[in-house]
């Protein structure tokens, strides 16, 4: 996993663990998927880690000072792991990380349930200090499967925000009995489902570039109104990618 801090006029930053490049290794392959920074300046990142070199992957999270070394206040070493999260222990990661108002970390991705290939929605929030926020969900982790119907097949969340009331709002994609719809999930914050939102806290849609195949979303937004925004793409009846964007009232 490897972090560059660029100057504005495009050159390494040597203030930046002085060469202006952070590197973390372990055993196997690490992913860097996102990145955020905090209120005082440290750099919070989300990925995998893999458990053996070819092996399952673990949900990884750094915490990066300002200048470049771990944060040793965040799990002592300044970075925390989780597997298992939908019990299948198998792969877990995070693709996307943001911060709540309170400085608590979120991470979506996906985990593993029970069973091979049955991949789950996952939400997992950290406490600032990197232990897991027993608040959520009871035990900090919040996961969902089977958003567009199909049993067995492949939930993950790409993207993740928090609105004004706290209500985390996650975009991504269900698998149906063939292919993938966009999903949008929204959480209280107490890790339920907000049933408020289409009554059963899961929007999903397919088929909006008209090709019958696959829809996903990738990024989500709120705008000042509090309307849900994911931008994506949709496979078209010629079996080509179109770019999409869609508009969710609260």
């Amino acid at each position: 996993m490897a972090i560059l801090r660029l100057l504005a006029d495009g050159t390494l930053d040597p203030g930046f663990d002085v060469d202006g490049v952070a590197v973390n290794g372990g055993a196997g392959l690490e992913y860097a998927q996102e990145l955020v920074i905090d209120s005082v300046g440290r750099i919070v990142v989300a990925g995998a880690t893999e458990t053996t070199p070819g092996g399952s992957t673990d949900l990884i999270v750094w915490r990066y000072n300002d200048d470049g070394s771990l944060d040793s206040s965040f799990d002592f070493d300044g970075m925390v792991t989780h597997n298992n999260a939908a019990g299948g222990d198998s792969y877990d990661l995070g693709d996307a990380v943001t911060i709540d108002a309170d400085g608590k970390i979120l991470v979506t991705g996906y985990s593993y349930g029970i069973g091979s290939g049955n991949g789950e929605l996952a939400v997992w929030r950290f406490n600032a200090d990197g232990t897991l926020d027993d608040t959520f969900n009871s035990d900090g982790i919040a996961v969902h499967a089977d958003a567009a119907g199909s049993a067995g097949k492949f939930d993950m969340g790409r993207s993740v925000v928090v609105d004004g009331s706290g209500r985390i709002v996650v975009t991504g994609s269900s698998h149906n009995a063939s292919n993938a719809d966009m999903a949008v999930w929204r959480f209280n914050p107490d890790g339920s489902l907000d049933t408020n939102f289409d009554s059963d806290g899961v929007v999903i849609h397919r088929n909006a570039a008209g090709g019958a195949s696959e829809d996903l979303g990738r990024e989500v937004a709120l705008d000042a109104a509090g309307k849900v925004l994911v931008v994506g793409n949709s496979i078209n009846s010629s079996g080509n990618y179109d770019m999409t964007i869609w508009r969710f009232n609260p």
